[in-house]
């Protein structure tokens, strides 16, 4: 779960089945650093455009668990927290979704992994 890779019926399964949802790989690899809307977002709030997709994850109701062993990049993970998205930034950043996977487990049979 990221902006890119929201997967919009699985979130809705979840929610409906009373399933709480963790982002994985919600930085999606690095790419939320180079897209304009969240460079954008972040410049308005003195942010990284990591930070702004961290928490537009944790607005929308994700636990976010971004991978790093670097003690200043866990920082900056925690700072995300002092962000408060407004509606209207939360629905700009919704609109990045493009269904892009950018995991794709080896061992997994899985060709979509949307919900019916």
């Amino acid at each position: 779960y990221h902006p890119f890779l929201q997967q919009l019926s699985v979130v809705e399964k979840c929610k409906k089945s009373n399933i709480h949802v963790q982002a994985y790989s919600s930085l999606a690899r690095g790419k939320v650093c180079e897209d304009i809307c969240l460079q954008e977002i972040a410049e308005k709030y003195n942010k990284k455009p990591e930070q702004v997709a961290l928490k537009w994850a944790i607005q929308k109701g994700m636990s976010v668990l971004p991978k790093t062993k670097c003690p200043e990049r866990m920082q900056t993970n925690f700072e995300s927290l002092e962000i408060r998205l407004t509606d209207e930034e939360v629905d700009a950043i919704d609109l990045l979704e493009r269904n892009e996977r950018l995991v794709k487990p080896a061992h997994s049979n899985f060709h979509d992994f949307s919900i019916k």
